[in-house]
């Protein structure tokens, strides 16, 4: 298992097949929000995980045997000093 950090929203995190078996969400001195797009850009409908957490809070999702993305994976960040772990095979 590999995982990537995220401190930014960004389009095109992982391009083509990839299989996401878990993310965490780590906020900085305020409140942050995650939501993560099975899709190449941060498209509307295609939302598969928010995740959200207080100043300095984390929160978790585990996806089991993990959700294969067929598009890709595109992230939304917000939150001073937040940073996404994307955890993958």
């Amino acid at each position: 298992m590999f995982y990537k950090k995220i401190s930014a929203s960004e389009n095109a995190t992982f391009s083509g097949v990839v299989r996401v078996c878990g993310i965490r969400l780590v906020a900085g001195s305020d409140a942050a929000t995650a939501t993560l797009f099975d899709s190449l850009t941060q498209e509307a409908g295609k939302d598969f995980c928010l995740l959200k957490a207080g100043a300095e809070g984390t929160d978790n999702q585990r996806f089991g045997e993990g959700l294969v993305m067929e598009k890709g994976v595109s992230v939304t960040l917000t939150g001073t000093n937040s940073i996404l772990y994307i955890y993958y095979q």
